[in-house]
């Protein structure tokens, strides 16, 4: 579903043809634009493989319920084409939406159920996960049940996630497990494509801080991050992440449901 977005943000959405390597994906974890009065439901599993040189796999569950406050979209300082330049991934965040009750929402995992609760102690907070829980599983079963109190705003829906294939780079080319050196111009990244539905690309400084350049694009293997959003980082070390991202979005009762799984790689981009 396209919509208007606001604030000036992603001018070119909808632009190019279908499979244009510079579109904006629409399959996002989180919206990037809302209307005042939209409801969203967000639950999405993060997994964030690395190379034992750059650290532990970091996994968690992220479930949010929020309506929006008024119309918004996810602030940018600048964008270009698929590519934006602002802070953390788009949440329900609590100074555009207003949380929602939504009774309890069981997670399933292999043999084992995790129940959570669904409130305002969730907008913005993901739930720390064992990563050795989900690596021999293909997917997350999520169940909601309806009219769990007076105030429960989500439905009843029963649905299963897939975990998304952690991507693997082909370019830029390590020099080692997890490492490889700043190319010159566009920064050129390939992977091995077309598993998910969408990629979101990550460059940032190595310690997380933001500014950040976020690209929404196809997973079609292939993509150039614009040296103009990319110069302003390479007088240090960097981080560029790819998250494979697999989405089903769905209306229960007026609410838009984003059921996700990311599975992101990292490498360490180092000066020449």
């Amino acid at each position: 579903m396209t919509r208007a977005l606001a604030l000036g943000l992603f001018v070119c959405l909808g632009c190019g043809e279908a499979g244009d390597p510079d579109a904006l994906s629409e399959d996002t974890t989180a919206p990037l634009a809302w209307t005042a009065g939209e409801r969203f439901a967000l639950v999405t599993v993060n997994r964030l493989t690395r190379d034992p040189l750059l650290g532990d796999p970091v996994c968690s569950i992220n479930v949010q319920l929020g309506e929006a406050n008024a119309d918004g979209a996810f602030p940018a300082a600048d964008t270009e084409g698929a590519c934006v330049v602002g802070g953390a991934l788009p949440e329900l965040q609590s100074a555009s939406f207003t949380a929602l009750d939504g009774g309890t929402m069981d997670l399933r995992v292999g043999g084992t159920v995790d129940a959570i609760t669904v409130d305002d102690t969730n907008v913005g907070s993901p739930l720390s996960f064992e990563c050795a829980r989900l690596e021999s599983e293909r997917s997350v079963g999520v169940t909601s049940l309806a009219d769990e109190s007076a105030t429960d705003a989500l439905g009843a829906f029963v649905a299963e996630i897939p975990l998304q294939a952690a991507p693997t780079f082909s370019e830029p080319e390590e020099l080692r497990a997890g490492v490889a050196l700043w190319p010159e111009g566009d920064i050129e990244v390939s992977w091995n494509g077309g598993l998910g539905d969408s990629v979101e690309l990550v460059l940032m400084p190595r310690d997380g801080s933001a500014p950040m350049v976020r690209c929404f694009a196809d997973d079609d293997g292939d993509f150039a991050i614009p040296a103009r959003l990319a110069d302003p980082y390479r007088a240090a070390g960097a981080t560029l992440e790819v998250g494979r991202v697999g989405v089903e979005v769905r209306d229960v009762d007026g609410v838009e449901v984003r059921l996700a799984s990311r599975s992101a790689t990292q490498l360490w981009l180092e000066l020449r």
